[in-house]
C-alpha cells in the first residue's frame, strides 16, 4: 500500500472509532500529530506551535501504529484498531 493510501486508511480506521484529537500530515495544537519530517516519520503532542514528546520511526507502518496506541482511550479500543489498520496493510498470508 502507497504512503497516500496508508494514511487513508489509517483516518478511516481513527474517524470509525470516534477519534478526533489527531492531525495528519499537519499539526493541531494538542493533538497528536504523525507527520513526516526529514524522510522519517514522527508523532508528537503540539502546544502552542511547540512539539513535544516526539517519536521517530524509520516507516510510515511504525508510526502508524505509534499513533493508534497513543490516541486509544483503552486497551479493547487499542486492539480493534490495530486489528483494523492490519488488516488491509499487512500482505496476505499464502499456504505453501
Amino acid at each position: 500500500m502507497d504512503e497516500k493510501s496508508t494514511l487513508k486508511h489509517l483516518k478511516s480506521v481513527l474517524d470509525a472509532n470516534n477519534i478526533r484529537n489527531y492531525a495528519i500530515s499537519d499539526t493541531a495544537d494538542w493533538c497528536v500529530c504523525l507527520n513526516k519530517v526529514d524522510g522519517r516519520w514522527q508523532t508528537c503532542v503540539v502546544d502552542r506551535g511547540i512539539p513535544f514528546d516526539v517519536r521517530q520511526f524509520n516507516s510510515l507502518d511504525e508510526g502508524c501504529y505509534a499513533l493508534i496506541l497513543q490516541l486509544a482511550e483503552n486497551e479493547y479500543q487499542r486492539t480493534k484498531m490495530v486489528n483494523e489498520f492490519s488488516a488491509s496493510i499487512l500482505p496476505e498470508l499464502k499456504m505453501a
